[in-house]
Order: C-alpha cells, then sequence, then structure tokens
C-alpha cells in the first residue's frame, strides 16, 4: 500500500515558490537520481519522437487519477501506447512537447522549459501518432 503523506509537499511547495520567483508557472522536479519525476502539484508527461512518455512509479511518484485517465485515452481513442520510463534532466530539455496533469490543474501544456519554448511555444495542436 502507498499513501501520501502531506508533510511531502513542502519541499514540492518551495520548489513552486522558487520557481514562480524566477517567474515561471511552476517546477519540474527531479528525483534523487536526477531524473524527471514530477511537477509541484501535477505528473509530467512528454512527447519525444511521437511517443508519449511519463516517469514510472519508481521515479518517486504516487500514481494519478488524472495521469491514469491520459494514459487510458491515449491507448483507447488514440491508438498511442504511453512509455513509463526514466527521462534524464538533459533528454528532458529537448522534450518535442510536454503537458502536466492533476486532478486539480487537469491537463496544461507547458510551453517553456527553463526559458526555451516547447512545441514552438505554442500548446501542442495534435496528438502523438
Amino acid at each position: 500500500m502507498r499513501a501520501k503523506v502531506t508533510g511531502g509537499y513542502v519541499n514540492n511547495a518551495l520548489a513552486a515558490d522558487e520557481a514562480r520567483a524566477a517567474g515561471c508557472d511552476d517546477a519540474i522536479l527531479l528525483n534523487s537520481r536526477g531524473q524527471v519525476a514530477e511537477a509541484s502539484t501535477s505528473h509530467v508527461f512528454a512527447v519525444i519522437g511521437g511517443r508519449l512518455v511519463t516517469p514510472p512509479v519508481t521515479a518517486d511518484l504516487l500514481e494519478g487519477i488524472t495521469r491514469d485517465t491520459v494514459v487510458t485515452l491515449a491507448a483507447d481513442l488514440l491508438k498511442a501506447q504511453t512509455d513509463f520510463r526514466d527521462l534524464g534532466r538533459d533528454e528532458f530539455a529537448g522534450v518535442d512537447e510536454v503537458f502536466l496533469t492533476g486532478t486539480g490543474t487537469e491537463i496544461v501544456p507547458v510551453t517553456e522549459l527553463a526559458g526555451r519554448p516547447v512545441a514552438e511555444g505554442t500548446p501542442a495542436r495534435s496528438p502523438p501518432p
């Protein structure tokens, strides 16, 4: 059984505050191995070479209802499989598209990562093949 402890959000809240102070809307957090884990209150998805990719729960994140729904809809409606795999910082910096999912945020496109436009700075217009 996995449980979410509310005190565990302290680091996420501090990261979000630091991101906002730097003029960003949110923070992408890395786990202890330097791999992308999650955003401050959301799960992270990327499109890399036409493939939908998201960190596995072994990347120090918990399952999420919206995350599971996106994976299911991608498979059912778009016939797109999701790769659950580690995303290193360097690979993540060069992704084609990024979006965040969460119960409170639903699905939010990311148009900029560390000052670099993602998907030409506009939300995605088409699903992955």
